[in-house]
């Protein structure tokens, strides 16, 4: 590995390790890969004993779309950070499953190739410090790259990739790369990305909106309100499929004999978002007394699954 690659990869180590950890309030996005691999370098690192398959692999990764482009400078390129570390990368090869911390998601539009011509690129990078097992640390690499040689039609009259990590898409030459960090010796090899995903977006929910604590009565023939929240990403109103709602197992209330969800758009947290409210059949809860978390799940129009949670306070009959 050249000097260069190294001072980049440890000052983006440093960025990680020295990032001011906040809790952040936009939308998570999650993806799911899933590749073949040429062969297996590291096979300590990597257990395949037991006739385990270590000639695939899959993982997924969850980023907040929502980071700003820390170079807003470059009009042809997006670097979006992230300093939480619920953030991950997750991967599966063999009997060996790694989680790693996210780091970054890079963009590159119109980049000169060495071999001539342009590329596109999206970079999806993982890194994880040093360990017992990875004395180096371990950093995961996603690489979505399309290549377009001299004398090919230009990439600027139509293929720029979007600016904006959600729009992660299989562009051509799709790498996947585990490698010990710094010295980048490769624990795999050869491997590609067959699989990309979008598998949740995880929002936030207001039960009963506007009340705390969220006490639910499980004898009552009515209805409880929730809210799934819009964000900067996310347009719950337009997105979310009502008809697909579900919290805590249960369904939407429907209107009449008109097969109409009873939803509403409305801004519940005064940020100046419209709000999918919904109400849910209060008989239908499947919850205990003493449980305290709620959870909703439901589908975008285009099938993507949707979840989010909300504290509540079950009281008795």
């Amino acid at each position: 590995m050249n000097r260069t690659r190294i001072a980049s990869l440890i000052f983006l180590a440093g960025i990680f390790l020295l990032g001011i950890q906040t809790a952040w309030a936009g939308t998570p996005i999650t993806f799911k890969f899933e590749g073949k691999i040429g062969f297996v370098v590291d096979t300590v690192a990597i257990d395949c004993s037991g006739g385990a398959d270590c000639t695939t692999f899959r993982g997924s990764f969850t980023f907040d779309p929502t980071a700003p482009d820390i170079f807003p400078e470059r009009p042809t390129q997006g670097e979006y950070r992230f300093n939480d570390p619920s953030l991950t990368m997750t991967v599966t090869i063999g009997n060996t499953t790694l989680t790693i911390p996210m780091l970054f998601i890079g963009v590159v539009n119109n980049g000169a190739a060495s071999s001539g011509g342009l590329f596109d690129s999206y970079s999806v990078e993982a890194f994880t410090p040093g360990s017992d097992v990875f004395p180096l640390g371990l950093e995961g690499d996603i690489q979505l790259t399309q290549r377009v040689l001299q004398g090919e039609p230009s990439l600027t009259t139509s293929k720029l990739l979007p600016l904006t990590p959600p729009d992660l898409t299989l562009t051509g030459d799709n790498f996947f790369s585990l490698v010990n960090f710094v010295d980048g010796d490769p624990l795999i090899s050869n491997s590609q990305v067959t699989k990309l995903i979008l598998a949740r977006i995880d929002v936030a929910i207001d039960i009963k909106p506007g009340t705390f604590p969220n006490s639910i009565n499980l004898s009552s023939a009515g209805v409880i309100p929730v809210a799934i929240l819009s964000s900067a990403t996310f347009n719950a109103t337009t997105r979310v499929n009502p008809n697909t709602i579900s919290l805590a197992g249960a369904k939407v209330k429907m209107m009449g004999k008109t097969g109409n969800s009873l939803c509403h758009s409305e801004d519940v947290n005064g940020d100046g978002l419209l709000d999918l409210v919904c109400q849910v059949n209060t008989a239908q809860f499947i919850i205990e007394i003493g449980e305290s978390i709620a959870v909703l799940e439901a589908e975008t129009f285009d099938g993507t699954a949707v979840r989010g949670e909300d504290s509540v306070r079950i009281v008795p009959n």
